[in-house]
């Protein structure tokens, strides 16, 4: 943050930053004052240094360092294998259940780390936004990319672990995995922003995202499959519309493209068959036109709000 701090100058009555690997100077905005989408390309030489920030501050003085990227997905993993599949048994009703969990694990993993990360970003960084001029829709961004790079090591685990039970690479699971990754990002950010900004104004809304962000590891076929979803509904007279609702939630969405990319080439050819839930490349473009309206909504929000951010700090 020092290192931030000390790029910014006041050159006559204008303030301005100076970008040693653009090798230009650029004039930013008023504190609180509001800017464009456009303007995160201008500052990008910033938007690094945000990034790099992050990830340094996130294993400063730790002995296992990077490392420990690794680490957590793989006791995750092993926890909710043990307590899931075997005490719970739904290894029989789930074939290669190991990778089954770990895919949806990683992608609801990358939602929520972008949204919550998002939601306490400005906050988090009140020091510099009181002091310095530049566009606060940074830090959301910033936090995004942060949440793409700590995804990274859990991928690796996960290519590991589905090439070993049979995974191969294939046309159909590659725009999955994009779509999923795009409509993720998205989404993440939208909520990032929405809830970012309104934490400035209410404390409490941190505190909302993460009962919020437990209860959505639960509304998504990340542990369970969706069949099992679909039985409990028919049986308990459930209204077919609040299947539908279930299926086209945007994270059970991202999850089931998840499983379309690792999973499914890992069981085809047992018996009996194992289908995702249907219509899931119409549901996926519908996601992420929502998700997209969503962000849109949220950025306007944050621009009009972001006046106060600084008196609010």
């Amino acid at each position: 943050m020092t290192q931030l701090a000390t790029m910014f100058r006041v050159v006559g009555d204008e303030p301005v930053v100076d970008t040693p690997e653009t090798g230009g100077r650029h004039k930013l905005v008023p504190a609180g004052g509001r800017t464009g989408i456009r303007e995160l390309f201008r500052y990008r030489y910033l938007l690094g240094m945000l990034v790099r920030k992050e990830l340094t501050l996130r294993y400063s003085r730790s002995s296992l360092g990077y490392a420990w990227s690794y680490v957590k997905p793989a006791v995750q993993l092993l926890i909710y294998f043990i307590f899931l599949g075997l005490i719970l048994q739904l290894t029989r009703r789930v074939p290669n259940f190991a990778v089954y969990i770990f895919a949806g694990h990683t992608i609801v993993q990358l939602l929520t780390e972008t949204w919550f990360a998002g939601t306490r970003c400005i906050v988090r960084n009140k020091s510099l936004i009181k002091k310095v001029f530049l566009p606060r829709e940074l830090f959301p961004v910033a936090s995004l990319l942060v949440s793409l790079a700590h995804m990274g090591p859990p991928l690796v685990l996960l290519l590991v672990a589905a090439t070993y039970t049979g995974w191969e690479p294939s046309v159909i699971g590659t725009v999955a995995f994009v779509l999923a990754i795009v409509l993720t990002s998205i989404l993440g950010l939208g909520l990032g922003m929405l809830f970012g900004a309104l934490n400035v104004l209410f404390r409490d809304v941190q505190n909302i995202t993460d009962i919020l962000g437990m209860f959505m590891r639960w509304t998504a076929p990340m542990l369970y499959p969706w069949t099992l979803v679909a039985e409990r509904f028919e049986r308990g007279g459930v209204p077919d519309v609040f299947l539908t609702i279930y299926l086209w939630n945007p994270v059970c969405v991202a999850v089931e493209l998840f499983h379309e990319a690792f999973w499914l080439s890992t069981v085809d050819g047992l018996e009996p068959p194992f289908q995702l839930s249907p219509d899931l490349y119409l549901r996926a473009g519908a996601a992420i036109v929502g998700s997209s309206l969503l962000l849109v909504l949220a950025y306007r929000l944050f621009n009009r709000l972001q006046v106060r951010f600084a008196e609010e700090l």
